[in-house]
């Protein structure tokens, strides 16, 4: 009985041992600097539905809309010439110059729990907003409006399916050139599991990430089939 009890003890530290991983393997963040078939993002590209397929292990994928003044031609532009968190490239809404700017909008599949990105190159504040499925606000922040730095803003809640960040007008009417740079989101299933968007470009996750959530989930795995047959060569 007792080995009984000291074989179940080494079996729960197990399982805890691989959960803890798993988070540790999750959280390990994801550098974007290509495109997923591996080439180079150039400035001045259109970035839409390029990262909609979850990324291994099991992250969510996002696309990117915008709402945009009349004279923009693109969705979203790649800005390679500005100050970024990690260079060369950040993101800017609809484009291209002088109609950078405006309102950025990103839609999580599946939804997630946490997104933070850096506000670059905004002359006014960048209001970043996040809602549910039903269109509700779960949370809400925004950036300084200062060009000269760099904003790190975080929303978070259960179940963010969209964010919109707005930005602001310069005085004769053309939107404020700000974009975002090392995007991160968390999602619901793997709590810190995290997607960095570093430069918006995107390389496939790491292959030690990989084997890292492998290793995770097959630990428990072992120790049950250790445990098993340890019983069985008692019996």
């Amino acid at each position: 009985m007792k080995r009984n009890n000291k074989l179940l003890t080494l079996f729960f530290i197990a399982c805890l041992a691989g959960f803890a991983h798993a988070n540790d393997a999750a959280a390990e963040d994801i550098g974007f600097e290509t495109y997923p078939n591996g080439s180079p993002v150039p400035g001045g590209a259109e970035i839409t539905d390029e990262y909609a397929s979850p990324l291994p292990p099991l992250l969510a994928g996002v696309t990117f809309d915008s709402i945009c003044t009349e004279g923009a031609t693109q969705v979203t532009y790649v800005m390679d010439n500005v100050t970024t968190s990690s260079s060369p490239n950040s993101l800017g809404p609809c484009g291209p110059a002088p109609y950078i700017g405006d309102t950025l909008i990103l839609n999580f599949d599946p939804p997630v729990i946490e997104m933070s990105a850096s506000i670059v190159d905004d002359e006014y504040p960048v209001v970043v907003s996040a809602y549910d499925a039903g269109d509700s606000l779960v949370d809400q922040s925004q950036s300084d409006g200062v060009r000269s730095t760099i904003d790190q803003i975080t929303v978070s809640g259960s179940g963010i399916k969209r964010v919109e960040m707005v930005g602001g007008y310069k005085p004769l009417g053309n939107p404020d050139g700000w974009g975002i740079d090392d995007l991160v989101f968390s999602t619901e299933s793997w709590g810190p599991a995290a997607v960095e968007a570093s430069t918006f470009g995107v390389t496939d996750v790491s292959s030690s990430n990989r084997l890292n959530t492998l290793a995770a989930l097959l630990l428990p795995l072992a120790a049950v089939f250790v445990w098993r047959g340890v019983r069985r060569k008692k019996r």
